[in-house]
Order: structure tokens, then sequence, then C-alpha cells
């Protein structure tokens, strides 16, 4: 389990935060999805499938060393600081990184190198599939 932020979300916190001053000065903060923004693995890859009609190939491996099972930010302190706290729920941030990769998917093929391993992705795995009768 993860919790997941929104890129506008996150933008939003540093806004509130920009705005006031006082309230964050000389503070740490954790700024994430916290709990209510929170979705396992098998659950993303289960919503990716849904969405791009295709299954996508995984493969079990050990726990490596420093992996987290489960990681939740307590957001509390910001919340209670400047009133922040996440707007955009997992599902349509989800929706709106597909739909973004999909338009995308030529830059990000020129400025990432793409994993080999299949258990990560395969060459295509993002490519949509022609819906059948």
């Amino acid at each position: 389990m993860r919790d997941v932020l929104h890129v506008d979300d996150l933008l939003r916190a540093y806004e509130a935060a920009i705005r006031s001053p006082d309230k964050v000065a000389q503070q740490a903060f954790n700024v994430g999805g916290g709990p209510g923004q929170v979705i396992s693995l098998l659950e993303l890859v289960e919503m990716l499938e849904k969405r791009l009609r295709r299954k996508i190939p995984l493969r079990w491996d050990d726990w490596r060393p420093g992996d987290q099972q489960v990681y939740i930010s307590d957001i509390r302190k910001l919340e209670t600081a400047v009133g922040w706290k996440p707007a955009i729920d997992v599902a349509s941030g989800i929706a709106q990184l597909i739909v973004w990769v999909e338009k995308n998917g030529d830059v990000l093929q020129t400025t990432v190198e793409r994993p080999q391993s299949p258990a990560v992705c395969e060459k295509d795995w993002l490519q949509p599939v022609a819906a059948q009768d």
C-alpha cells in the first residue's frame, strides 16, 4: 500500500505554504496523499488493465532490502498549518495520468529509457487495444 499524490495537489500544497510563510517557516512537513489517497500496486495494475483493456504481465520476486510494505504520509501537520489536503482522488489522478501518457507517449519514448524487464513493462503495454464486440 502506498499513498499517492497528484502533481496538482502538490502544487497547491506549495502555494498554500507560500501564502502562509509565518505558519510554515523553519518547519518540516510531510506532503503526500495521506490516508485518504491509498492504493496497492495490484489495485493500480487492475485499474490500468481495465482502462487499457489488456493484461499487464507481472513477475513476483522477493522483497528488496529496505522496501516498505506500507507507506502512508501523515499530512495532518500541513493541513492544520495551512488548511491543505489533497483534492484529486486516486482514480481520477490515474485516469488523468493515462490520458497524459497517451497524448505524450512520444516524449516519454525519446526521453526515458524503457525498463528491460518484462515484469515492469513490455514495449507496447500502454498501447490501447480495439474494443471487441
